[in-house]
């Protein structure tokens, strides 16, 4: 494609990509055909479908999230896929045949004297003079054709599929019910486990803590008229230990951090 400007060579990326959308649908609507009793099958149909949404998706750009199983729509789909695969993917089918064997059969005219026609321009080919000249003709006027319908033709299908196959609002609410029910089931597991943990963190270390201050303070209290420097010294340890025991709680209580999730 050396020496074609970008913006021609982009638009016949574009019929190109399309017409390959457009033949695939033809075989897939060719085995939605022939294997309809197959496809009915829930499991089978589900994966069937969700791979032409991701096709359908990619060829126009958008982002298609997993979806929940629905029969209903995805037979809809099947007959949907038969009624407008076959007929758009037979004219690409029959546009990209035409603009492949157009240079065979310029090539090739003195093979097939008695009907060497070209596909647009239906003029007997006597001699190089008149297949070189025509076949080009044919091939422009060929891909020409190609970049105006294929790509248009293509997106809307992709477009049919994608709404054929779209989640109905009662389906969309109810996932959205599921989404919620598991987040808040997440929500208090993780609370319950935040619970446990203080739970254990207080009864291994703080309340052990807390026992030694009241034990330290009983002592002090008995021996305070009789022994005052060693009731004074239990007392300064209770203090310690008490401002001990509050750090061990702040930290205790701090919650933990979890690992972020991308």
């Amino acid at each position: 494609m050396l020496g074609i400007p970008g913006a021609a060579r982009a638009r016949w990326l574009k019929a190109w990509h399309s017409g390959h959308y457009l033949m695939a649908t033809l075989v897939s609507a060719a085995v939605a055909l022939a294997a309809a009793p197959l496809l009915c099958l829930p499991s089978l149909a589900q994966s069937w479908t969700e791979q032409h949404r991701r096709r359908a998706g990619a060829l126009l750009g958008r982002s298609v999230e997993p979806r929940p199983r629905a029969a209903r729509r995805n037979l809809a789909w099947l007959v949907t896929q038969v009624v407008t695969g076959l007929p758009s993917g037979a004219l690409a089918l029959v546009c990209l045949g035409c603009l492949f064997i157009t240079p065979v059969i310029t090539l090739l005219w003195w093979a097939f004297p008695t009907a060497p026609w070209l596909p647009v321009v239906s003029v007997r080919i006597t001699g190089w003079g008149t297949a070189l000249p025509l076949g080009l003709v044919n091939l422009v006027v060929l891909a020409t054709l190609a970049a105006i319908v294929l790509p248009p033709l293509a997106r809307a299908h992709a477009r049919c599929c994608l709404a054929v196959l779209a989640p109905s609002p009662a389906e969309q609410l109810g996932e959205r019910v599921t989404e919620l029910t598991r987040t808040r089931t997440d929500v208090l597991q993780a609370h319950g486990a935040e619970l446990r943990r203080i739970e254990r963190d207080l009864h291994d270390g703080t309340q052990a803590r807390l026992v030694a201050i009241a034990m330290r303070l009983a002592v002090a209290g008995e021996s305070f008229s009789d022994q005052p420097d060693a009731a004074a010294a239990l007392v300064r340890q209770a203090h310690a230990e008490t401002e001990d025991a509050m750090t061990e709680l702040r930290s205790v209580i701090a919650p933990t951090p979890r690992p972020r999730t991308r």
